[in-house]
């Protein structure tokens, strides 16, 4: 949240109380700590990136503050007397640098004795995975120094063409590209691959959507980890679902890849959310099935063989506005606007964009007689509009503007 909203707001603010910097819920992927690092430590405080469970009942890695030399994205060593392995099923250590399952071989202090009303159920999910071990659930890998990298759950691993790959290590890849303030990933069934990857994407504050980002995207993930992580879909979205203690929901964002049934969302601190993110991929669907698809431009969305639609770069106080216009074949050939007009923030919040931009061409197309009514006579065609992809200029007069205006209420 902090990266998405950049630096402007930490720079301008006294952080020299700060001593130490501490971070949990999720594995903290390099990125994201270099920039905690800087902008909020002032590259002076360490950072505690813990792993834990609420099932351990304590903290069972982390750095020691001034002891531990610190490695971004790692949770360094366990805990003093805590004592943890990666292993393969078979529970035999697996050798430095590769990915395995995290396990806890010997008893700690807090750890959980047994799950309320259900002995069963606390021995089948935590001791017999791998026999003699509390399983944990996470995939991870161990490096020279004997220091821990967790990629992930276990369930959230996907598995492309025979290769696990872990969602950390693609929502790291894409972080690392300037434009991106947070990642999440998930695995989609691949009639070929088995599974593919579908990243959701939320772009930092103030960055436009251009004709090739999403190109830029998929090849700085392969640039940082190889072409089989390149994901196939992503997402573009202002927010990710997210629990109250801040863990992003895979498990939902997987439901809405898959095109599934939703799961259950009672600890989803926003479910606006999830519900904003289902109804964008939908409506993507309905354009596509409608042989139409949104075209992220140079500050446009585009269907093709249509409209244009051309975002203002300029922030209002209601937010970033978006100027939609129809451009047709004028008699000596060259390309005009027609009529424009706003969608709001709040609107692209809605959801409100793709149904207005649909209306809209439709009465174009359908209703030219109500549009003249409107502009005056001498409406082109709308049917045989074509896309403008010349310069846009802002000379559009009163009577050729409509504008649909309101508020959140």
């Amino acid at each position: 949240t902090f990266m998405k909203w950049g630096e402007s707001y930490p720079l301008g603010r006294d952080l020299s109380s700060l001593r130490l910097l501490g971070s949990v819920g999720e594995p903290i992927n390099p990125e994201a700590w270099m920039w905690y690092y800087k902008f909020i430590g002032g590259e002076r405080c360490p950072i505690v990136d813990t792993w834990w469970q609420t099932e351990t009942g304590m903290i069972m890695m982390t750095p020691l503050p001034g002891i531990t030399s610190l490695k971004p994205g790692s949770c360094t060593i366990p805990f003093p007397g805590v004592h943890i392995e990666i292993v393969d099923l078979k529970g035999d250590p697996v050798p430095k640098g590769e990915g395995g399952y995290l396990v806890v071989r010997e008893p700690w202090p807090a750890m959980l004795k047994t799950v309320f009303g259900d002995d069963k159920r606390y021995e089948d999910t935590y001791w017999s995975q791998i026999a003699g071990m509390y399983f944990t659930g996470d995939e991870a890998k161990w490096d020279e120094d004997g220091y821990f990298w967790v990629i992930g759950r276990v369930d959230d691993v996907i598995n492309v063409s025979g290769h696990r790959i872990g969602t950390a290590e693609v929502e790291g890849a894409l972080v690392d590209h300037p434009s991106v303030a947070e990642a999440a990933c998930v695995g989609r069934a691949h009639e070929v691959k088995g599974q593919a990857v579908f990243a959701f994407v939320s772009l930092k504050e103030g960055i436009v959507i251009h004709d090739e980002l999403i190109n830029e995207l998929k090849a700085h993930v392969v640039l940082k980890i190889g072409s089989l992580a390149r994901p196939d879909d992503i997402f573009l979205t202002a927010e990710l679902p997210k629990t109250r203690s801040g863990k992003i929901m895979r498990r939902l964002l997987k439901d809405i890849a898959e095109g599934r049934t939703m799961g259950d969302t009672s600890t989803l601190a926003d479910v606006a959310v999830i519900d904003f993110l289902k109804k964008n991929i939908d409506a993507q669907k309905i354009l596509d099935a409608r042989n139409a698809s949104l075209k992220f431009g140079r500050n446009k969305i585009s269907i093709p063989d249509t409209v244009t639609f051309n975002r203002c770069k300029v922030e209002s106080y209601e937010g970033y506005s978006y100027t939609v216009w129809f451009s047709t074949p004028a008699e000596d050939g060259s390309r005009r606007p027609v009529t424009r007009f706003y969608c709001f923030q709040w609107m692209e919040r809605l959801n409100l964009v793709p149904q207005v931009v649909l209306a809209i061409t439709n009465i174009m197309i359908n209703n030219k007689s109500a549009v003249e009514a409107i502009l005056g006579s001498g409406i082109p065609d709308f049917s045989h509009a074509v896309i403008n992809e010349g310069n846009i200029s802002d000379d559009l007069s009163e009577e050729e503007q409509i504008c649909f205006c309101g508020t959140e209420g």
